[in-house]
């Protein structure tokens, strides 16, 4: 198993949003029925839609705040 290539750079905020990015994609497979409740800032839903994540929420139009 590699190690992805963000890990190993030492950028603080590129590892913490990876490590974001990464749990909401598990969540979305383990237990996507935990999103429906969550609202995310307008930084995280930038950060996810840059990782092609666009939750159900989003594509409705809901206004979202963590």
């Amino acid at each position: 198993m590699s190690v992805p290539e963000v890990l190993l750079q030492g950028d603080h905020a590129a590892i913490e949003e990876w490590r974001f990015v990464a749990s909401v994609r598990q969540t979305m497979e383990k237990r996507p029925d935990l999103l429906e409740k969550v609202n995310f800032s307008k930084k995280e839903q930038r950060i996810l839609g840059k990782n092609g994540i666009v939750l159900e929420a989003e594509a409705a139009g809901r206004k979202n705040r963590l």
